[in-house]
């Protein structure tokens, strides 16, 4: 996202960070200790034919996409790619399952996507592809459980611009398939996989270098595929789990009519393990059913959505609903009419137990301050200064619509997971956020960045002792807990009775290796919306209706109190 304005009072202050020491590159990391292989618990090792490691993706309880691509100087003209997918690492005799040839193509990068089917559901699978004298790195996969499911476990992530820091949080996750108390289903990456090459927000981490270039035709895009993907942390979590994904703005699209829209959206599905839509082949939009236990809903907020309201109201901290009463206006929408229908369908008729909206922008109200006066029980119902317009609370009255239909419809236990922000948020979504009494519909988990920049790293921008109370004073109803400092991904862990969401900390992301530490820990009981956190602290419990006092400032501190407007305009590009 272009603009989080209540983390930018004022202009920016103009001084470079130059934080961290690491190596000079992923494919040299000195005494860096190497993320583990799944398939042979020994380091990953790369293999230069196979320059961007190996993914599987777009799961289904019968199949799985394959992909690779193949180094230039190996590839030629052209070069035959025969895969192969066995039920053992090895592959050992009679265990290949599946197996066929692909011939790359320098029109397609020399890539290659293979389209597996007629497998087991819920079975782990390996597979390997071979071109010429070169074998790839073996990588695991697991298709999707069908019938009677009781327990998953899926990663979440977003946001890993390759200049703000090493992808220790994929280190973190790529061991966590080394053990089978740890492992996970499914990873989901809901956006900024990729961003616009060159240097950011005056942020640098020596090792991490992104020379300036164009952002605008395929060939740009793949280019920045291609230096992401040198980082072997992420070549080792592609090589240990199944993979979906959506873009986001920083992939190369922001809007429809993005000029940069059509190389992006080109590259995405060329260099990712997708499956694409005959009839309609830029929809990205797409569900995953995993057996009776889950449904993950991946949603497209970018490619129909219609202009973001104007947020220039010289406020650094947001813009009001009445000074720009377009975010609330009717009939104005993000998803567009097919994708609302199908989304609203498919949550109504899903026979899983947990729905999961996946959410390139956070779902949920972000206000820094809150206007009771001006609150009307018509558009203004919730009047407040909005922080960002880009996100859903630019189209209030779409997401109205999908609120009350899913609380109209009866359908329980949704829970939406969102990236963009590159701060952490766990809310409660209420039918009206501003009534007390109003019942619960969804909970929403919104991750934190693998790397992107936030008030970590930016040290002109306010930190968690002053943004928590400011949004914890505007939005006391929805916003249970905010961490605006660290990185990392989040962890579901789903079973019938319950979910629970983790937040996975690395303690560094300026060197190449660093501890791992769960930040915070929440649980839903099933048959609710309430968020209990279980581990961690700076819970913002739900404020007692019966006792006035704000539940984050039990003193009255006045620092507590909405905050003032703020001059200025912001400079963090995200």
């Amino acid at each position: 996202m272009d603009r989080r304005k209540f983390l930018q009072y004022g202009t920016a202050a103009g001084i470079t960070v130059a934080i961290g020491s690491g190596p000079l590159g992923a494919f040299a990391r000195g005494s860096r200790p190497p993320v583990r292989s799944v398939a042979t618990g020994r380091a990953y090792t790369p293999v230069a034919a196979f320059p961007s490691g190996v993914i599987s993706g777009d799961p289904l309880s019968d199949g799985v996409v394959l992909w690779t691509r193949i180094d230039p100087a190996t590839a030629g003209a052209g070069i035959d790619v025969a895969w192969e997918v066995a039920t053992d690492a090895a592959f050992g005799p009679g265990t290949v399952v599946a197996s066929g040839t692909e011939t790359t193509t320098a029109s397609s990068d020399h890539t290659v996507h293979a389209e597996v089917s007629g497998l087991s559901a819920a079975t782990t699978y390996w597979y390997r592809f071979t071109a010429g004298a070169e074998t790839s790195p073996v990588g695991r996969t697991r298709t999707l459980p069908s019938g009677s499911v009781e327990r998953l476990r899926i990663a979440y992530f977003s946001c890993e611009r390759f200049v703000h820091g090493y992808y220790t949080a994929h280190a973190d996750l790529a061991s966590l398939a080394l053990d089978p108390a740890t492992d996970v289903d499914l990873v989901v990456c809901l956006g900024d996989y990729v961003y616009e090459a060159g240097p950011a927000d005056e942020v640098t981490v020596p090792g991490r270098v992104d020379p300036d270039a164009a952002q605008v035709t395929i060939e740009d895009f793949r280019r920045q595929y291609h230096r992401y993907r040198t980082d072997l942390d992420l070549q080792a979590v592609h090589a240990a789990y199944p993979f979906v994904g959506i873009f986001d703005n920083h992939d190369g699209m922001s809007r429809p009519a993005d000029p940069s829209g059509p190389g992006a959206m080109a590259a995405f599905f060329e260099q990712m393990p997708v499956r694409v839509d005959g009839a309609e082949p830029t929809r990205q939009y797409r569900s995953f059913v995993l057996g009776d236990l889950a449904e993950v809903f991946l949603l497209d907020e970018r490619q129909y959505r219609d202009p973001e309201p104007s947020d220039e109201s010289g406020n650094a901290i947001g813009t009001t609903s009445m000074d720009q009463p377009e975010m609330v206006e009717p009939g104005r929408t993000m998803l567009g009419a097919a994708q609302l229908d199908w989304l609203k369908g498919g949550l109504a008729g899903s026979g899983a137990a947990w729905k999961i909206i996946g959410s390139q922008l956070m779902f949920a109200p972000l206000r820094s301050q809150v206007f009771p006066e001006a609150q009307d029980d018509d558009l203004q119902r919730n009047a407040g200064r909005y922080v960002n317009l880009t996100q859903w609370d630019g189209y209030q009255a779409e997401r109205r619509i999908l609120v009350d239909h899913i609380h109209d419809a009866g359908v329980e236990d949704v829970m939406a997971i969102a990236g963009d922000t590159h701060f952490w948020t766990t809310s409660e979504i209420p039918k009206d956020y501003d009534d007390p009494t109003s019942p619960l519909v969804l909970t929403e988990f919104g991750g934190s960045s693998i790397t992107s920049a936030n008030a970590g790293e930016m040290k002109d921008l306010p930190g968690n002792e002053v943004i928590r109370p400011v949004v914890a004073g505007a939005n006391p109803l929805t916003l249970r807990y905010m961490e605006a400092e660290t990185h990392g991904y989040g962890l579901i862990e789903l079973a019938s009775a319950k979910a629970s969401v983790a937040y996975r900390s690395p303690a560094s992301i300026t060197t190449a290796t660093s501890t791992t530490a769960v930040l915070a820990r929440f649980e839903v009981e099933r048959g609710t919306a309430t968020v209990v956190m279980v581990e961690g602290e700076g819970f913002m419990p739900r404020p007692d209706p019966e006792d006035p006092t704000d539940p984050t400032d039990p003193a009255g501190d006045p620092e507590a109190a909405p905050a003032d407007a703020v001059a200025g305009s912001p400079s963090y590009t995200g």
